[in-house]
């Protein structure tokens, strides 16, 4: 397959503007910018980290980036692709989902929709997410979870059944990855941390 990574946005989206101007500035190649505005509201190391987050993204991603979150221009992105990919980590998340628009693609045929392995992070879920997990996921066919209790919460909320699946980091061997690790500068001395 040919693969793009969508970065979207959503006018439903709290934080609509800011998101729009970081990603014009991801579009025009003018990552040194959004460095700056990251700085003014994190530290230096959180900066570092989201630099080579975006260092990695750029070099081994197919990145679109997209500002304008109105539904008329997601549903012409959706038009330009077979298929939508969504997943995996914790998009579903209550707390994490603030872009319903986008985490459960609303703007999408559903046929066009596939689900691999995202989370609720959560046992149960707040009965207000609940109905809207339940109305987003009603025409949708192609689930599947992380986590057996998200399979359960599934079954439970809309009766319909979702495959559990393995995150999709794991679905790689160990070559795959060693291909594109970074080796520490100084071998014998390194710190590795691992935390979710």
């Amino acid at each position: 397959y040919e693969v793009d990574t969508l970065e979207l946005n959503d006018s439903a989206f709290p934080q609509y503007k800011a998101r729009r101007m970081k990603l014009l500035l991801k579009k025009w190649k003018l990552n040194p910018l959004v460095y700056l505005f990251e700085l003014l509201k994190n530290s230096r190391q959180k900066v570092q980290r989201y630099s080579k987050f975006e260092k990695f993204t750029q070099k081994y991603l197919n990145v679109k980036y997209h500002p304008n979150g109105d539904l008329q221009s997601l549903e012409k992105i959706a038009l330009q692709y077979e298929y939508l990919v969504l997943g995996s980590d914790q998009i579903w998340h209550p707390t994490v989902n603030t872009t319903p628009n986008l985490f459960f693609a609303t703007f999408a045929p559903s046929e066009k929709v596939l689900f691999f392995a995202p989370s609720f992070g959560l046992q149960e879920l707040p009965e207000a997410y609940a109905a809207q997990v339940k109305k987003h996921l009603a025409d949708k066919n192609n689930l599947t979870v992380r986590e057996e209790s998200g399979q359960q919460i599934i079954q439970q909320i809309t009766g319909k059944d979702a495959k559990v699946l393995p995150d999709p980091t794991m679905c790689l061997t160990a070559d795959d990855w060693i291909k594109i690790a970074a080796c520490p500068k100084d071998e014998k001395r390194y710190i590795l941390k691992y935390f979710l």
